[in-house]
């Protein structure tokens, strides 16, 4: 499985505290079936904890003590990057990174409300040939009661992600009917784990996740957000998905 969506840099936002921890985290991976992760730390805890350099250089150390440890997992580095107006500006100024260098860039929506300016500056990263991959949409309070938001973006040609563990119930059942829904509508591409943790909630887990999805879209369509999808993203392939009946 490739895991697009995931905290593991150790002390920099409110993933693991300690190299021992990220480790321990990407043991547990490995041992779940987990080929590729993207260390998607907040860009905000970047910006105001460390640097750009910084984060380059931990990325480095945690690659290579976990190549020594022989934990046999391509890591990449990326940024989870918070919806906000001057994100296309951050872009050009090299302050947030999309998916392991590629065109796609994950974005996160303030959970509480759907913004005014949301739709201009989403509109802006993709002028600038970025893809927009949603992260865990059905998360979204206004999206969870109207996914026709989300519609709208994806019919524009952006991509949506969502947590494994909102498919399983663990942040709860609005969450779970919500991803349920979106799932049936043909609005989710891509399944991650946004793991935190080495173990418990929020560690890295897929396996329930994807068996849920299976029962809903069938098992195909379901291992492809875990596999086929986040591969051609990481390999910069176009991914074209057919428009979901409204």
């Amino acid at each position: 499985m490739l895991d697009l969506h995931a905290h593991f840099l150790p002390g920099v936002d409110d993933g693991p505290r300690a190299l021992a921890d990220t480790l321990a985290l990407l043991r547990n991976a490995a041992t779940h079936g987990f080929q590729v992760m993207v260390a998607t730390p907040h860009n905000k805890d970047v910006w105001l904890k460390s640097s750009l350099p910084a984060l380059r250089a931990l990325f480095e150390e945690v690659r290579e003590a976990a190549r020594q440890a022989g934990i046999p997992i391509e890591l990449h580095l990326g940024m989870e990057n918070h919806l906000e107006p001057d994100l296309p500006q951050r872009v050009d100024e090299g302050l947030a990174l999309t998916l392991a260098a590629t065109r796609s860039i994950l974005v996160e929506l303030p959970f509480n409300q759907y913004p005014l300016y949301a739709d201009d500056t989403l509109f802006a990263l993709q002028v600038r040939g970025l893809t927009p991959v949603i992260a865990h949409p059905e998360r979204q309070a206004d999206i969870q009661r109207r996914p026709q938001i989300l519609r709208a973006l994806v019919e524009r040609g952006m991509l949506a992600q969502v947590t494994g563990e909102s498919i399983t119930g663990e942040f709860g059942p609005e969450a779970q009917a919500s991803v349920r829904t979106l799932l049936k509508q043909g609005l989710v591409h891509l399944m991650a784990s946004d793991t935190h943790a080495p173990e418990g909630r929020r560690s890295p887990q897929l396996e329930k996740a994807v068996a849920a999805a299976a029962q809903l879209i069938g098992e195909q369509r379901a291992r492809a957000l875990v596999e086929a999808t986040p591969r051609a993203i990481l390999n910069g392939q176009a991914v074209s998905f057919p428009l979901p009946e409204r």
